[in-house]
């Protein structure tokens, strides 16, 4: 059985009649709103499934979080271990139960920069810093690595930029420098 619209065509079946209209994931941020095969996505041409990671038919309907692109199955979004106990009435459009979802922990830096060097178009480049993760202060490198090394902390093979110690064997890709320390989840 399903519930049709003589005037436009638009038909849906009756359990999908009574999905929420917006919905909170425990995996993204904002709220989701459902969406129908009318509108069209943002950015992506194949969209997934940020719950399951399976391909979405976005013909038809969909949980949607147009600020992010993120897209959600209707009934992977409304599975009760994926879903948010939180009261959406409450939540007004545009705005986040909680505001530090919205950013990183920023206090809390995982590195202090020692040398900075200024590119040609005037971008700050940290060429040396002290990180966290190592004792001793590490150097932006761009060369190649021919021994198949790994970054210390992603352990996957290292590839230019890295930073890496003159004192000892330690690798850290510069986008894994830049990770924080805390990230609020």
């Amino acid at each position: 059985m399903s519930y049709l619209c003589n005037p436009c065509g638009f038909s849906i079946h009756r359990k999908c009649a009574y999905f929420p209209r917006r919905i909170k994931v425990v995996r993204h941020k904002h709220p989701l709103r459902i969406t129908h095969s009318s509108l069209k996505l943002q950015e992506s041409d194949s969209q997934f499934c940020l719950l399951c990671v399976q391909k979405v038919d976005t013909c038809y309907g969909l949980y949607y979080c147009s600020k992010c692109d993120f897209v959600a199955h209707l009934n992977c979004a409304i599975d009760e271990t994926k879903k948010e106990d939180i009261n959406l009435l409450e939540l007004k459009d545009g705005e986040n139960e909680d505001e530090e979802l919205d950013q990183f922990v920023e206090s809390t830096a995982a590195y202090e920069v020692k040398n900075i060097n200024v590119g040609e178009d005037g971008t700050e480049i940290a060429t040396k810093i002290k990180h966290v993760s190592h004792e001793h202060d590490l150097k932006l490198t761009d060369e190649e690595v021919h021994n198949n090394e790994k970054c210390d902390e992603y352990v996957r093979a290292i590839s230019p930029p890295f930073y890496n110690c003159a004192k000892c064997n330690f690798f850290l890709h510069k986008s894994c420098a830049n990770l924080p320390m805390k990230k609020k989840h």
